[in-house]
């Protein structure tokens, strides 16, 4: 209401879900006239109350369409509907002070506002507050109504196609759902949130589950230096449309929005360093394990992991940092290096860093094959940020 300059004292009308049953009606005028006395309006000034079932009867779950219908009818033409077989109210709905239960139709000058609530079974339902369209109208400008109508349009294109698409069989026109777009835990943090979103996928036409609000990885171990840590390496996986909320994989994990955005979705459980040497630089594209590959990394004595993968050196920074350099590993633009190895740890590998670079490059833009060239490419920005943050120690954080 504040957002159009409007108080409680202008709502003009409530459509009741109204089913005169006991269950019902005092509850739903207990609830109402209660939020009138709470959000302030002026005691004295009742609000009338349509009950519109007595004419279209009880319609189940289309019921809100036909009280919201009812609403634009009343707005357009200033009318307030009696309630026709509202003949003798029960005298305990005196205490509702905010209320008149009308049984003859009332012309007004205009309605501004009007309620609409919905209860269901079990009195579980919701409620919309309808702003009349002079006020959407006045404040938006020619200019943003223009902006709108074009996008209109557009929507009535895809929902003419989406009603095509039903007739020739290509998909349902509702989707069924068995369960909401989170979990049971998830429940009231999620409708306690109103940052809270689920997302859209356009193939399943279903809402996504989301595991919270926020994409913040738990640190849940340091390791020192010279400790051994096993790495276990994302792989090629389906790729999941763009999205900026958590989707999950096929086996209940959930992937970060960068990683969509790579193209790979594929779980992993620590953060890896580039683990390309010889033999897996030779490995046909697309051969990488399902699961990941598994190496171990020791922690060199610099503010980086050394990594048993590349010894030259080279332009690209993909190895061979120095102590002076470990400083700048966050910074480096998108060629600068994942994790920076030991200048001396030339017994792992032949391969060249330009070498790898290419096959970087050219793996990344294959969205068919994986090397472990293009896997570091996906996670080098992550790890180089992590690097410049701890110092000499190494953080693994798990999804």
């Amino acid at each position: 209401l504040a957002v159009w300059g409007l108080t409680a004292d202008d709502i003009g009308l409530a459509s009741f879900h109204g089913t005169s049953t006991a269950a019902n009606d005092k509850n739903e005028s207990d609830v109402l006239n209660t939020k009138l006395k709470h959000i302030g309006r002026t005691p004295g000034h009742v609000l009338p109350v349509v009950c519109q079932k007595w004419l279209t009867g009880h319609s189940k779950g289309a019921a809100a369409g036909y009280m919201l219908n009812g609403i634009l009818q009343s707005m357009r033409t200033g009318l307030i509907p009696g309630n026709r077989n509202a003949d003798n109210i029960d005298a305990d709905f005196r205490e509702y002070e905010y209320l008149l239960y009308l049984s003859k139709s009332v012309q007004t000058p205009g309605i501004k506002a009007a309620l609409l609530t919905s209860f269901g079974f079990g009195q579980v339902g919701g409620e919309l507050l309808i702003v009349h369209p002079d006020y959407l109208f006045a404040a938006a400008g020619t200019n943003a109504i223009d902006a709108y109508n074009i996008k209109l349009k557009d929507r009535d294109v895809k929902s003419y196609r989406y009603w095509q698409n039903t007739l020739v069989g290509n998909h349902p026109f509702i989707q069924v759902k068995d369960h909401p777009p989170y979990t049971i835990e998830q429940e009231k943090q999620v409708l306690l949130d109103p940052l809270a979103r689920a997302h859209y996928d356009a193939k399943t036409k279903h809402l996504n589950c989301r595991k919270d609000a926020t994409t913040k990885s738990d640190i849940v171990k340091v390791y020192n230096l010279g400790e051994d840590v096993d790495i276990t390496c994302q792989v090629k996986g389906q790729l999941v449309s763009g999205t900026s909320v958590w989707d999950m994989t096929p086996d209940g994990c959930y992937v970060l929005d960068y990683y969509l955005q790579t193209g790979y979705s594929g779980i992993f459980k620590t953060l890896c360093s580039d683990l390309t040497d010889s033999a897996s630089a030779s490995q046909s594209p697309g051969s990488s394990s399902e699961n990941g590959s598994s190496a171990s990394s020791r922690s060199s004595g610099s503010s980086t992991a050394s990594s048993p993968s590349n010894s030259s050196n080279d332009d690209d920074g993909l190895d061979g940092a120095s102590d002076e350099d470990s400083s700048d590993i966050a910074s480096e633009d998108e060629e600068g290096p994942l994790l920076s190895g030991d200048k001396s740890s030339g017994e792992h590998s032949g391969h060249t860093n330009s070498d790898l670079s290419d096959n970087i490059s050219d793996d990344a833009s294959d969205d068919e094959s994986l090397s472990s060239g293009a896997t570091g490419r996906a996670y080098k920005s992550a790890v180089g940020a992590v690097l410049a943050a701890v110092g000499v120690s190494c953080l693994i954080p798990v999804f």
